[in-house]
């Protein structure tokens, strides 16, 4: 035992006081309202980038039906210009030569063309 003058003893029982054990939020008030606003900012923004996306893709889209109808109405102008550019007469003979090619391949290499 270690020698203790009388005056630092104590006179009792210590009496302590009673932990407030209430759980307690894990971010404060505050802080949840802040993450939410930017929650709120992050998708009011790529919303916003997506409907942009999507009227860029409909002008696209517009851009290629005018391509289309464009190409439509020369392919009309131009079966309506063929007979009439396509009827010129020609004359002169026309020659039809017909070939033909016969070959038979027989054992150890043996093979035999005709021509015609």
């Amino acid at each position: 035992m270690v020698a203790v003058l009388r005056e630092h003893l104590p006179t009792g029982p210590t009496i302590y006081q009673p932990r407030d054990l209430t759980p307690q939020p894990l971010l404060d008030a505050r802080a949840q309202r802040l993450a939410a606003g930017g929650l709120l900012a992050g998708g009011v923004g790529f919303g916003g980038g997506q409907l942009l996306v999507g009227l860029g893709t409909a002008v696209s889209a517009l851009a290629g039906l005018g391509s289309v109808v464009m190409w439509a109405a020369v392919a009309v102008v131009a079966s309506r210009l063929a007979p009439a550019v396509l009827s010129t007469s020609r004359t002169g003979t026309v020659h039809h030569h017909t070939t033909n090619v016969t070959a038979e391949s027989r054992w150890f290499g043996r093979t035999t063309t005709h021509v015609r």
